[in-house]
């Protein structure tokens, strides 16, 4: 197995994802859900392989969203907007 792929057991696969988004705010998906669920369908129809590529490269992309989110709020809350105008990071 490719050391890059050694984790992926542990990104859900689409069948939990499906089952948690449905059950999700008494089955009201909002537009994220629906997009998401929009992927599920096409993602189902790749390779073993290419689906579980797919899951990693994903899973990375909100890692990494997850990172930038919490770089913000820490440099926002050492530099609070009403003190330095301006110099607030939005990444």
């Amino acid at each position: 197995m490719e050391e890059s792929m050694k984790h992926l057991h542990k990104i859900p696969n689409n069948n939990n994802m499906i089952q948690y988004l449905r059950s999700k705010h008494n089955n009201e998906l909002d537009e994220t859900d629906n997009l998401m669920l929009g992927y599920t369908k096409t993602i189902q129809k790749f390779t073993p392989r290419r689906q579980a590529v797919t899951k990693m490269k994903i899973a990375q992309l909100i890692m990494q969203q997850e990172l930038k989110m919490k770089l913000t709020e820490a440099v926002n809350r050492v530099l609070p907007h009403h003190q330095y105008k301006g110099i607030g990071v939005i990444i």
